[in-house]
């Protein structure tokens, strides 16, 4: 017992990993126990009482506490801010006018923790600071259950919010992912999204509040992704925004007044609810009851609303008009892309068999086994993530996944530098992704580093993703990406990995043919025109490129598209003004150099940089 000490009752501090068990911290008058600098070290079964914050992280610190109770009485009962990282499992934290605030780029896990009884907010996400909240249980705070706040990010996955004005409030830039929860009790509304917040609502429940289930204020977005809002006071869903708000496939029904009410939005022609025929044996997951059955007469909301990042012409997933396949657009997009024939092929096949999955299941056999991950292996600029995109999107027309977004991903967005980063790091970007396609550039710098010392927060990046793979196999689609020579060492390094990535697509380097079509469709579409001459010395600056494993493809290309407008705007300006045809025609001496023979690829290559040089020079001795 540590009781009425004149400052804080416990302290750890530089790189001290202390262990309490079953310790009582009492009246102190600082924190009841503070955790600074690179602190971490474990507290089990341990009482902390205060005024507050009676649990303080900061620095780098990253303690982990297991069955303890934090009880406050003042501002804030657990903070965590600077670069706090640790987790809290199976605690309890409660009072306080915050029972747990998360600011400053703390990223703490807070998994089977119940926190109640707070005057205001049961946990608030602020000034950046970012979480993952698992299995938690949040009931009677004040005002809200949870708020995020000034850009902070917070994944809250098979969690309970109860009771308050209102359950979850996202604003101030901040980003809710909200996963396989319930939402219920709230007086004014079970989510008020404000202006500039995001939510993403996946698989969960919003019930039995005496207000508004969501609303979505002016300047909000979000997706309410296979979720069921219902038996509320008010309206369902109130949608106040102008930004895209995805209700495709929510489930809106039995609330007191409108299902979904849309005041002062700008509506999509076709936003408009509809009511789309249901069985009652259509199955909507909801938290706690993942085979729900719809209620017959529903709402689908939003049908025909344009996702942000959709391909022009409609949404992903929107049915060709003429034959009703809703991947037929996608894949048409797909195959006018340049080159990649055994990507274009590779992809094809896969749609195909998930086509005939399906279509296997409505005859009542088997699926046969397939493995939806992939390794896209090949040299950058060929396209790895547009076909990613693409193939998300693809998917999700056909019904296997549930919102198609690509999340992007590198090492850096995985990996943290501290003991018990690396897993929250890691499950908030996999759970950003739930519904879509994870994408990770790159991905054999996940390796560990040959004799490298100290402890390997690659590899653990890599397990986590392992283990949220096998937990949530049927709800993304991973896709590792890099050089080929180093994704083969990448997965022969992990055999877990190797088992749940059964097919590499190779992505060719782009032929000089292909490359100047790439030239050809940008100066297109920026009204540009290439004279035959002009595509010739295209072709002769390409050819003299090494085609080395680090050569840029496309982004090659774009880079010389770049500097031949450069190039014809310095002419054009030097000879006076022309007329709309030479302001259109780019000419051979617009490609460089190598228009005359006289540049190597790698010279040719920087060119832009010597040209912005010499232009520069000229325009000086000019004025002088």
């Amino acid at each position: 017992t540590v009781d009425a000490t004149a400052g804080h009752g416990v302290v750890i501090a530089g790189s001290a990993a202390p262990s309490l068990l079953r310790c009582r911290v009492a009246s102190a008058g600082g924190h009841a126990l503070l955790a600074l600098e690179a602190g971490a070290g474990s507290l089990t079964d341990c009482d902390l009482t205060g005024t507050g914050p009676v649990l303080a992280v900061a620095g780098t610190a990253a303690p982990t506490l297991q069955q303890c109770r934090v009880t406050g009485t003042g501002e804030v009962t657990v903070l965590f801010e600077a670069e706090a990282r640790g987790s809290l499992v199976g605690c309890e934290i409660t009072g306080g006018r915050t029972g747990l605030i998360i600011r400053a780029d703390a990223a703490p896990t807070v998994v089977g923790t119940a926190i109640g009884g707070c005057l205001e907010y049961g946990v608030q996400c602020t000034d950046g600071g970012q979480g993952a909240l698992r299995d938690a249980t949040i009931d009677g705070c004040g005002v809200a259950g949870v708020r995020l706040a000034t850009g902070g990010r917070l994944a809250l996955t098979d969690a309970r919010l109860r009771g308050g004005r209102f359950g979850l409030v996202v604003g101030g830039a901040g980003t809710a992912t909200v996963t396989s929860s319930e939402i219920g009790g709230a007086t004014e509304a079970g989510i008020l999204v404000e202006g500039t917040g995001d939510l993403k609502l996946r698989r969960s429940r919003v019930r039995g509040g005496a207000g508004l289930g969501v609303r979505f204020a002016p300047g909000s977005r979000g997706a309410l992704v296979q979720s069921e809002i219902f038996e509320n006071g008010a309206d369902g869903v109130l949608v106040e925004t102008t930004e895209p708000v995805d209700l495709t496939t929510a489930s809106v029904s039995g609330n007191r007044r409108e299902q979904i009410r849309r005041a002062g939005a700008a509506l999509h022609p076709s936003a408009d609810p509809v009511t789309p025929p249901v069985s009652d044996s259509m199955p909507v997951p909801g938290a706690g009851n993942p085979d729900a059955p719809t209620r017959r007469g529903e709402v689908a909301a939003g049908a025909g609303e344009v996702a942000p990042g959709a391909a022009p012409g409609g949404a992903p997933g929107t049915p060709d008009p003429t034959t009703g396949d809703a991947a037929a657009p996608l894949l048409a997009q797909l195959h006018e892309l340049v080159g990649l024939a055994a990507v274009k092929q590779e992809v094809a096949t896969l749609v195909g068999l998930h086509r005939i999955a399906q279509r296997r299941a409505a005859a009542g056999l088997p699926r046969p086994p397939m493995s939806r991950h992939l390794v896209f292996a090949g040299a950058p600029g060929t396209g790895k993530t547009t076909v990613a995109r693409l193939y998300g999107q693809i998917l999700t027309a056909l019904g296997v996944l549930t919102s198609g977004q690509l999340v992007e991903a590198s090492r850096a967005d995985l990996v943290a530098e501290h003991i018990g980063g690396t897993a929250v790091k890691t499950t908030q970007k996999f759970t950003e992704a739930l519904g879509g396609v994870l994408f990770i550039d790159e991905a054999y710098t996940l390796n560990p580093v040959d004799g490298g010392g100290g402890h390997d927060f690659g590899r653990e990046a890599v397990d986590t993703l392992v283990k949220l793979m096998e937990d949530h196999r049927d709800e993304v689609v991973v896709v590792v990406a890099g050089y080929s020579p180093q994704m083969r060492q990448f997965m022969a390094g992990n055999p877990g990995l190797a088992s749940r990535f059964s097919r590499t697509v190779e992505f060719d380097s782009y032929r000089t043919d292909e490359l100047v079509t790439i030239v050809e469709r940008l100066c297109s579409t920026h009204h540009y025109s290439l004279e035959y001459d002009t595509r010739a010395a295209l072709a002769q600056l390409f050819d003299g490129m090494p085609r080395t494993e680090s050569f840029g493809n496309a982004r090659v290309a774009r880079q010389v598209f770049e500097e031949m407008i450069g190039r014809q705007a310095y002419r054009l300006s030097a000879a006076g003004a022309g007329d709309g045809v030479e302001l259109a025609q780019l000419l051979p001496e617009d490609v460089g150099a190598a228009a005359s023979g006289s540049a190597s690829g790698a010279e040719a290559a920087d060119g832009g940089r010597a040209f912005e040089t010499d232009a520069l020079l000229a325009s000086l001795n000019g004025m002088i």
